[in-house]
């Protein structure tokens, strides 16, 4: 299933963005470009000052973008790319602690899907 019609089937890409980033933090690359959360965390995520929180499972995502959390960010950064089992897959730069971060996430996804 490839990543944009899981967007379409689940929803928000924003949302959808957040839960593959926190998977993507602890998750293990199955395949040349799908990973999987571990079975200790899978269907579960942690919302800071709420708790742990039941989600529903996709296996075998596909990973279409990593995301490098910095508070050094480049205004304009040239397209970079990070080699994971052989597959080069884009990635970006984000300050976390910026409330944009999210939509930035979101508008990412959206330019490599066109």
């Amino acid at each position: 299933m490839s990543f944009s019609s899981i967007c379409r089937r689940r929803g928000s890409p924003t949302i959808l963005a957040f839960a593959l980033l926190f998977a993507a933090s602890v998750a293990s690359i199955s395949t040349a470009s799908a990973a999987n959360a571990p079975p200790t965390i899978s269907g579960q995520i942690e919302v800071r000052g709420v708790g742990i929180l039941p989600m529903a499972i996709v296996a075998q995502v596909p990973v279409a973008l990593l995301v490098r959390l910095s508070a050094d960010v480049e205004r304009l950064p040239e397209p970079a790319t990070r080699s994971i089992a052989g597959v080069a897959i884009p990635e970006i730069a984000l300050d976390p602690h910026q409330h944009s971060a999210p939509i930035k996430v979101e508008l990412a996804l959206r330019h490599l899907l066109e």
